[in-house]
């Protein structure tokens, strides 16, 4: 069974594919599965060290492993809330039902409780990911069409070869890649947008969580959410907290150093937990965190040069409308074949 790994630096890859998709994200990572369920030959590639997107979780200083992008799931169209009892009954996920602070809104969604992975967050890509061929740790840099084939370019020459290419990477980057080619849909990928994010990460192994709060979205301030980590399911006790700036805030302060991130984010998480968390702080931005406006299309397809490009700036900013939008690439791909 194939799975993902990391590229040695003089890697290349001399087999042509059926499909290559550029990104390991949800978007890419579903579009991926269903092609390959069809018995296409496709090949995953993404620079990251593996795949998840803003699925992914981070070791903590001491050990603790933290989910520094997204927070939870949100499954609301009819494709995707169809994977969630296939992910339930994996084990990858679980429902988690945090008690609010005092300074919160009511849930987003009006959800119940929310779906999570575990014992992390990482553990849904992996399942993604699952018997798929993905290449981690390779930047494509550009892109050419070649006698019928894509060819995808690294900085030491072609790193992949496929009849068929997904693009399933934040619009910006991919507008950066597809520009020189000049898609039929570029001008559509310009009407995206994106709102960037700054992440605090503190934990202590040594100590249990001092747990005044499971979730809190406060009022005002540079936070906008604060989550308690080991108030989701099968996480250890030890303390561990994530913080996220609002949007707001974080483009105020997006080319500051992460360290100094870091030290006035904790200031305000210490304030609004009433003092006392230890352990190491430290940031993590996400320049392309939540989508603030999608394209309004499931996808944007060039069916003459068998390409299309997906992900959650077709759609919407959750996790769902990615993995729709990478079921409707896959779709697509499989229309532009027959």
């Amino acid at each position: 069974m194939l799975g993902y790994r990391d590229l040695p630096r003089d890697w290349k890859m001399t087999v042509h594919r059926d499909i290559a998709v550029i990104g390991a994200g949800p978007s890419g990572l579903s579009a991926a599965r269903t092609l390959a369920a069809t018995g296409r030959d496709v090949v995953v590639i993404d620079k990251g060290r593996g795949p998840g997107g803003r699925l992914s979780t981070r070791r903590g200083p001491e050990g603790v492993r933290l989910d520094h992008g997204c927070q939870f799931i949100t499954l609301k169209q009819a494709q995707s809330t169809a994977l969630v009892q296939d992910l339930m009954d994996s084990g990858v996920i679980a429902r988690w039902d945090p008690q609010s602070g005092k300074d919160s809104v009511k849930k987003p969604f009006a959800e119940p409780d929310w779906p999570i992975g575990v014992p992390t967050m990482s553990a849904v890509p992996k399942w993604f990911a699952k018997g798929l061929d993905i290449q981690c740790g390779a930047r494509i840099e550009s892109i050419r069409a070649d006698g019928g084939a894509w060819q995808l370019l690294g900085s030491d020459g072609i790193v992949a070869s496929a009849t068929q290419l997904v693009v399933a990477i934040p619009s910006p980057q991919a507008i950066d890649l597809l520009a020189p080619i000049q898609p039929d849909f570029l001008d559509d990928m310009h009407k995206a947008t994106y709102d960037p994010n700054w992440t605090l990460l503190v934990s202590d192994a040594a100590h249990e969580n001092p747990a005044p709060f499971e979730v809190m979205t406060p009022d005002s301030g540079p936070l906008g959410w604060i989550a308690n980590q080991a108030s989701k399911p099968q996480r250890p006790s030890q303390s561990a907290w994530i913080a996220q700036a609002t949007s707001e805030w974080t483009r105020e302060h997006l080319e500051r150093p992460a360290e100094e991130v870091a030290t006035l984010l904790f200031q305000s998480l210490q304030e609004l937990v009433g003092g006392g968390l230890v352990g190491t702080p430290t940031a993590h931005r996400w320049r392309y965190a939540l989508v603030s406006q999608a394209v309004g299309q499931p996808c944007l397809v060039d069916s003459a040069r068998k390409l299309v490009a997906c992900g959650d700036w077709c759609l919407g900013p959750t996790v769902g409308h990615a993995i729709d939008s990478g079921l409707a690439a896959a779709e697509a791909i499989l229309k532009t074949d027959s």
